[in-house]
């Protein structure tokens, strides 16, 4: 989360933000929100990882936990997720959508 407060800082909100050049920093910093949130709920100590190989998923959050049955050994944990960023352009494509939907 502080890598990508420097990067704002560096850069500019606007910019990071809409740049396609960004678009792994955006991917990591919400992935990081989601295991803190993720930690708060289950008490687990997470790490995250990008993918820059693939084309999904666009980051990893990884624990290491208890093994279920064996009380002498642990296992990996791996989460893949994939980022959707919602480009919001204006209140009226909001409108417009709600009236395409089928009642």
């Amino acid at each position: 989360l502080a890598r990508f407060n420097l990067i704002l800082a560096k850069y500019g909100r606007d910019r990071v933000l809409r740049d396609v050049r960004f678009k792994k920093a955006r991917e990591m910093w919400l992935t990081a929100v989601f295991a803190l949130g993720l930690s708060k709920a289950d008490g687990k100590e997470y790490w995250i990882a990008p993918e820059h190989r693939e084309q999904t998923p666009d980051t990893y959050v990884c624990c290491i936990s208890r093994h279920p049955t064996r009380t002498d050994a642990q296992i990996q944990e791996k989460l893949s997720l994939e980022i959707t960023e919602w480009v919001y352009s204006s209140p009226k494509s909001c409108q417009l959508n709600r009236k395409k939907r089928p009642e």
